[in-house]
Formats: C-alpha cells, structure tokens, sequence
C-alpha cells in the first residue's frame, strides 16, 4: 500500500511478488500502470477516502476567496487595516452559480453540502448520467458550458492525460470576468502559468489552491 510516493517502473521492478498495489487515497496518477500492468499487478485506490475532508476544505477555500478571508486578515495583523470596504468587491454566495468538474464521490458530496446555500450547481462529468446529476442537484453539462456559465468553479477530476491542463487559456478565457477557481484535486489539471496570466489580468479575481503542479 502506498499514498503520497511516487512509483515509477525502476521501483515496480523489484517487487518480485508484489501482486496488488493499493494507493492509500483517491486516485492512481501516482503508480506507473503500464509498468504495473506490464508485471501482473493489480493497481487500485480508496474511492470514498477523503470525501468529508475533501469537499469542506473546498467549500473551506470557495468562501475564503469570496469573502477575502485571507487578504483582510493580512492587512489587519501587518498593518491594522480595518475599513472592510476598502476591500470590495466582497461576493455573494446566495444566487451565484457553482461549477463541478468531476461529479464523483468528492464533488457529489460538495453539492449536497452546497445544498442550502441558494445556488445554482452546475456540473461536468462524462461518466454521470443526466437524471442521476439531476437526483443528486445538478444540471449536467458540457465542459465548456460550465466554464463559461459557473461564478465559481471547483475542480475534482482525476488527473489523466485527457484531463492535464484541462484549465489551460482557453478554459480561463472562456469564464466569466471575475470568476474564481478551486482546485483540490491535482495540481497539473490546472495550467499554472496560464492561471497567473488571467489573475494578473484581472481576467479572474482569485484562486484557492491546496495542490499545485510541482510539489512541494
């Protein structure tokens, strides 16, 4: 069982009798599978680890963007800034709309958790069926439908080929002026210095990150 290493094939070649290996967590974008396949060993994960924990430290990080939690507190303790308004815009949760991408375990559970909160949920997912989205209080939708009509988007895809830098230029140019994007899924989803060219253009107001395309 493995979590957080990486296992390339130089390391699956000296498990002589390895025959399952088990990621402790969501996700395999760790393991070599071609290496592991390659060998006759079954790679597998926890799909339900970390739902809880996952999708509030989204939510956690969405409503630290939208009420500015972190950049009021700063110039509150370096320089005693208190005048919030200085600080606008300040959003709205209420009537806003929220993009999933990836409508698995973790971001299903952010939409129930997102339930009372008056928004709009979009999500994008082409594993999920239309009347299964709408059972769990989504509107399924295209990818570039959500980019383009999501306040907020949060991201809880895995990390494949078909999904590395999924929010690249193109994504970002496409959402709303002002838009903010969460990503706790992984970090190379997101595009890193496309990201920061559409913050510093003013393009999107923020990003909460907990991942990031090189770590640490």
């Amino acid at each position: 069982m493995v979590r957080r290493i990486e296992v390339p094939a130089e390391i699956l070649q000296r498990f002589r009798r390895c025959k399952i290996l088990v990621r402790y967590g969501v996700g395999t974008d760790n393991v070599d599978i071609a290496a592991a396949t390659a060998r006759n060993i079954i790679v597998g994960h926890i799909p339900d680890y970390g739902m809880d924990e996952v999708s509030t430290h989204a939510i956690a990080l969405l409503l630290a963007c939208v009420r500015r939690i972190v950049e009021t507190h700063g110039k509150m303790s370096s320089t005693g800034a208190w005048d919030v308004h200085r600080e606008q815009p300040i959003w709205r949760i209420s009537g806003r709309t929220l993009g999933i991408v990836g409508f698995g375990n973790i971001g299903r559970t952010v939409a129930a958790k997102m339930a009372g909160w008056n928004m709009r949920v979009l999500a994008a997912d082409p594993f999920i069926e239309k009347d299964e989205a709408t059972r769990l209080g989504a509107e399924l939708v295209s990818i570039d439908a959500l980019f383009r009509e999501s306040d907020y988007v949060t991201l809880h895809c895995p990390l494949l080929p078909e999904t590395r830098h999924l929010v690249n230029m193109r994504a970002l140019t496409m959402m709303k002026p002002g838009a903010i994007l969460i990503n706790t899924a992984r970090g190379p989803i997101v595009d890193t210095s496309a990201l920061l060219e559409a913050i510093g253009s003013g393009r999107l107001a923020m990003a909460g990150l907990d991942v990031f395309e090189e770590e640490p």
